[in-house]
């Protein structure tokens, strides 16, 4: 029988490996900025959402979003520069926090 320490070690290695970002409620996530790019949404092909890359340990990750908010507060941002996202809520109370490095 698999240990549940085991199985943490295990989701903590896949987690690190994902080429996606999990946010946890208020957990921060620092990392260095790649870029964003214009994409569909995933739930309605008839919106527009926006896929943001960060490398994280030397791994780029992403995370979409459709909040016009979010990307006011990452627009000024630039390629190479180190960054926390924080994201709080859910569905319709959603926010975003970014903050430079």
């Amino acid at each position: 029988m698999t240990q549940v320490n085991d199985l943490e070690s295990y989701i903590a290695e896949m987690d690190k490996k994902s080429p996606f970002i999990k946010f946890e409620e208020g957990i921060p996530v620092e990392g260095i900025y790649r870029g964003a790019k214009i994409v569909d949404n995933t739930f309605d092909p008839t919106k527009k959402s926006v896929e943001y890359t960060l490398e994280i340990d030397g791994i780029k990750k992403t995370f979409k979003s459709g909040s016009g908010n979010l990307a006011r507060m990452i627009k000024p941002i630039k390629d190479g520069e180190t960054i926390e996202v924080v994201k709080t809520g859910e569905a319709f109370k959603t926010r975003w926090y970014v903050t430079k490095k």
